[in-house]
């Protein structure tokens, strides 16, 4: 099997992420459509209806060309960048170019939101406006009508945007644009949180189902459309978990993983690792699992080394400059020390005032031992370490 392209290789995330709000603007226009058809449309005179197709048609002509050439650029002007950062080529790039595009990949999301929002809420007014160009009498609670199909498939479109392209951001630019760097770093990011995760979601499950009966009976439409009624509060629970399966994907994806290394680690793998940068609450707990990893590799390491014989901070030196397997020639001072007749003293004195004076003895001697000294030229001469403690002495 043949690797892809590279050109095309560097490109396909790219066309990935400018279409991908276009799923989510496909389900709104779905549900606005059948809306209009089985709401509006009822209500309108020919010659509404033929404003009202009209003003459809010429504010899709206006309004979106501009919103998806917007779009497009803020997608593809990351590729160069891009294409650089996967090379190796980020000498051309400088720290504060850097910053702008990673600013600009953690608030991609939010601008594909925004864009799809404005171009769905500029609409209800165009609308309306459209249908004041007949000179027949607009027919009462129209105008709110519109603005309930609007607003719903709005809610959708954006909320399933953004998850979209935050899953494939996450998934194809993080690893290139954060090499070296920590997403939830980078200053400028709006970073949504789980908890604003969870309002989010919130806000798509219950705004569509919910909310919109109640404009809907609000509008003055009683039993006799419950069965349309009945159908708006199943599309919207239905887009309310399309919606919980992108979440899933940005926040059980992750628990998994933390789940599956935590076990590792348990059953002995110190190598694992979990390779996943994100930019909520979940980078700087990834990092940490994967700090205290090392770390306990590390002290592993020095207890297979070393075992007891130097002291921690010796064998922690020893390890930072590696001297490899034929060692290091430093001359160093060596003292053993012990109480000058310790055992005859023993034969005479109590045990509790042998331990008394263990315990003075042993105090004083190794602050002694530890204490930093002054050196000629202002330098300080570091202090000793005790290695063993011998009975009534030590070696240092």
């Amino acid at each position: 099997m043949t690797e892809p392209a590279p050109r095309f290789r560097n490109c396909a995330p790219f066309f990935s992420l400018a279409l991908a709000p276009l799923f989510a603007v496909l389900l709104g226009s779905a549900f606005n459509i059948w809306y209009n058809v089985t709401r509006i449309q009822p209500l309108l005179t020919p010659d509404q209806h033929e404003k009202f197709i009209g003003g459809i048609l010429w504010y899709n002509l206006i309004a979106y060309p501009p919103l998806i050439a917007c779009w497009l650029w803020l997608v593809f002007s990351l590729s160069k960048p891009y294409c650089c950062l996967r090379e190796e080529m980020n000498q051309s790039l400088t720290v504060d170019e850097m910053e702008r595009l990673r600013r600009r990949v953690l608030n991609l999301p939010w601008y594909g939101t925004s864009i799809c929002g404005f171009g769905w809420l500029a609409c209800a007014p165009a609308l309306c406006f459209a249908l004041r160009l007949s000179e027949d009498p607009v027919a009462p609670m129209i105008d709110f009508q519109i603005v309930i199909s609007i607003l719903i498939a709005a809610l959708i479109t954006t909320t399933h945007a953004f998850y979209i392209v935050e899953i494939l951001t996450q998934k194809f630019l993080y690893p290139v644009f954060f090499k070296d760097s920590k997403p939830y770093e980078t200053e400028g990011g709006i970073i949504l949180s789980l908890r604003g995760h969870g309002i989010l979601w919130t806000l798509s499950i219950g705004f569509c189902p919910i909310v919109s009966l109640l404009l809907l009976e609000y509008a003055g439409y009683g039993e006799q459309s419950f069965a349309f009624k009945a159908a708006v509060g199943g599309l919207g629970i239905g887009f309310g978990l399309g919606s919980a399966f992108l979440l899933s994907k940005l926040v059980v994806d992750p628990i998994h993983k933390l789940r599956d290394a935590a076990r590792a680690v348990a059953s002995g793998d110190l190598d694992t690792r979990i390779d996943l940068l994100r930019a909520d609450e979940f980078g700087p707990l990834i990092d940490e699992f994967n700090h205290m990893v090392s770390e306990v590799k590390e002290k592993q390491r020095l207890q297979e080394t070393f075992g007891p014989h130097v002291g921690q901070e010796i064998a922690f030196q020893i390890l930072e400059r590696d001297p490899g397997l034929g060692g290091e020639l430093r001359v160093v001072s060596v003292m053993f020390c012990d109480i000058r007749n310790f055992t005859a003293r023993s034969f005479v004195t109590g045990p509790d005032k042998i331990v008394g004076l263990l315990n003075l003895f042993f105090t004083d001697m190794v602050e002694i031992v530890e204490k930093e000294r002054p050196l000629h030229g202002g330098e300080t001469s570091p202090g000793g370490m005790v290695l063993q403690f011998l009975g009534d002495g030590f070696m240092a």
